[in-house]
């Protein structure tokens, strides 16, 4: 614990001395502290090795240089000679106000705006603190909930890197607010309010690369799932192959990236034409088939 807090605080430019413990905490968390830049860390004591589960970051408009109103003009269908549609690019798909509704739907009337869901790992809400803080924080407030994946990977990005660089790169890797100058997202501009927030930080990927599954994986997967159906399938039309082979057909019109790229990788290992299947080889199937029609046989 004393490590984390040492490095926070050299992040924050402070001293650990800085930090001052609260009696409650939040949630399951018993504890809190209380740091530079009124950072917050919510702990257990009892609690062993550290796990990012959650982390709230904010940016602070003192300018206000957008309200939340304006915010939902944004992102809703716009109105005659309105074009701001468009202007945002997001993980996100689903907004909430006064009103809320899809990513681009809805009445521009909000006090605060709700951007994503309560339940996924980036939700961001965009309020005025100054009526909140009751004048202590004369700021609009941009506050980003990190949860599961989307903590962990920022976790060590803020015990190990500067603030001014991690919590923006956060923001824009979940919603950046650009203009619809050019084809490619990356070339378009950034609009000015934006930029005077984020300034000319650069999105990110949130979340480490998945493990590419193997043809391998998607066989074994197929054996306990799919492998019944086509049996199903290929007994009931008396062992007639067509079905299956339009069924096939139709799968390969719609495989995915991740399908074809699983394919490649595996005829590019030589092992295209082996068996997928660690039971069966090509040499001993129709055993096993004579053994399966039996047993169907003695089933029926």
């Amino acid at each position: 614990m004393g490590d984390v807090i040492e490095e926070i605080s050299d992040v924050l430019g402070g001293a650990p001395g800085d930090w001052i413990e609260q009696e409650q905490g939040f949630k399951s968390y018993r504890r809190s502290l209380i740091g530079p830049a009124n950072a917050r860390l919510y702990f257990d004591p009892e609690r062993a090795g550290a796990k990012y589960t959650r982390i709230d970051i904010v940016m602070d408009d003192f300018d206000k240089v957008i309200t939340p109103s304006g915010v939902v003009k944004i992102v809703r269908v716009p109105k005659d000679g309105d074009d701001a549609l468009g202007e945002w690019v997001s993980h996100a798909s689903k907004w909430l106000g006064l009103e809320g509704g899809d990513m681009g739907c809805g009445d521009d009337t909000a006090d605060t705006i709700y951007i994503g869901s309560p339940k996924s790992r980036n939700y961001l809400r965009v309020y005025d603190k100054d009526a909140e803080s009751k004048g202590e924080i004369p700021a609009i407030r941009w506050e980003l909930q990190c949860r599961g994946e989307s903590a962990e990977t920022l976790g060590p990005l803020l015990a190990q890197s500067d603030w001014n660089i991690a919590i923006p790169q956060r923001f824009v890797s979940f919603i950046d607010f650009r203009a619809r100058d050019k084809e490619r997202i990356e070339a378009r501009t950034r609009l000015g309010w934006w930029k005077m927030l984020v300034e000319d930080t650069k999105r990110v990927k949130m979340y480490e690369a998945k493990a590419l599954k193997t043809l391998e994986d998607m066989a074994d997967w197929a054996i306990k799932t799919v492998a019944p159906t086509l049996a199903a399938m290929y007994l009931g039309t008396g062992q007639n192959m067509a079905e299956i082979s339009n069924f096939l057909k139709d799968g390969m019109n719609r495989m995915k990236p991740r399908q074809k790229d699983a394919v490649l990788a595996h005829q590019g290992s030589g092992k295209g034409k082996l068996s997928l299947s660690y039971e069966y080889s090509p040499g001993d199937l129709d055993a096993k088939m004579k053994d399966a029609s039996a047993a169907l046989m003695g089933w029926a």
